[in-house]
C-alpha cells in the first residue's frame, strides 16, 4: 500500500508537514483549535458546495502577508497558514471526514480547486485539474486528485513564487510511483499464468 502522505512529508522541508495515522482525530484538532493564534489560519482541502475556492483564498493570503502594494503597513504577524487533508481512499476520506467533521468545520475553512461544469478537462491554467495517474488509481471523477496532487496544486497556489517548483517536485514524486506500478503491472501480467 502506497502512504502518499509520507511521500509529501519526505518531499518537504523538514518539520513543515505532519502526517498523523488513524481515523478519529477530533480531541487532537480541538487541542489545535485551543492553541490557535489569532494569525493562524487553518484550511481543509476537501470538495463540496461550502468550500470557497483555494484560488481566491490564496489571493488574500499573498496580500496579507505583504505581496501586494496596497497592503496595510500595520505591524500585524505574520499570517500562518496550515493546510489539513485527508488522505487514503476516497472511501476512507469520506469516513475520516464524517468521523472529525465537527472539529473540523470548528478549526478549518473548506477550500477545494475550482472545477468547471464541463466533464472535459482543461489545463492546470483552465480551472479544471485531471489526474495523471491514469488507470493506476481510480477517480471518482476526472477531475478529483490523489492526495500528492491535490497537496502539489494546493502548494503551488498558496506558496506565492515557490509554489510552481515544490509542485513540480511533487508531480516528479508521483510520476516515478505510478511509472514503478505500471513497471510492476506489466511484470505481473507477463508472468500470469494464461
Amino acid at each position: 500500500m502506497v502512504k502518499t502522505a509520507d511521500l509529501i512529508a519526505l518531499c518537504l522541508s523538514h518539520h513543515c508537514c505532519e502526517v498523523l495515522t488513524g481515523k478519529d482525530f477530533s480531541s487532537v484538532l480541538a487541542t489545535f483549535a485551543q492553541g490557535r493564534q489569532s494569525h493562524d489560519r487553518w484550511l481543509l482541502l476537501w470538495p463540496g458546495a461550502e468550500a470557497t475556492p483555494i484560488d481566491a483564498l490564496a489571493l488574500t493570503v499573498h496580500r496579507e502577508r505583504g505581496g501586494d502594494s496596497t497592503a496595510r503597513e500595520t505591524a500585524q504577524p505574520a499570517l500562518r497558514t496550515t493546510l489539513v487533508v485527508l488522505d487514503g481512499t476516497w472511501q476512507q476520506a469520506k469516513q475520516i471526514h464524517a468521523l472529525n467533521k465537527a472539529a473540523l468545520d470548528a478549526l478549518c475553512i473548506h477550500v477545494s480547486f475550482a472545477v468547471s461544469d464541463r466533464e472535459d478537462a482543461e489545463d492546470a491554467e483552465g480551472g479544471t485539474h485531471v489526474s495523471s495517474s491514469g488507470w493506476i488509481r481510480l477517480q471518482p471523477r476526472d477531475h478529483f486528485l490523489s492526495t500528492l496532487e491535490s497537496v502539489g496544486l494546493a502548494l503551488q497556489t498558496l506558496e506565492g513564487q515557490r509554489g510552481p517548483s515544490i509542485r513540480a517536485a511533487l508531480l516528479r514524486v508521483f510520476d516515478r510511483m505510478n511509472e514503478r506500478q505500471r513497471v510492476f503491472y506489466t511484470a505481473e501480467k507477463a508472468h500470469a499464468p494464461a
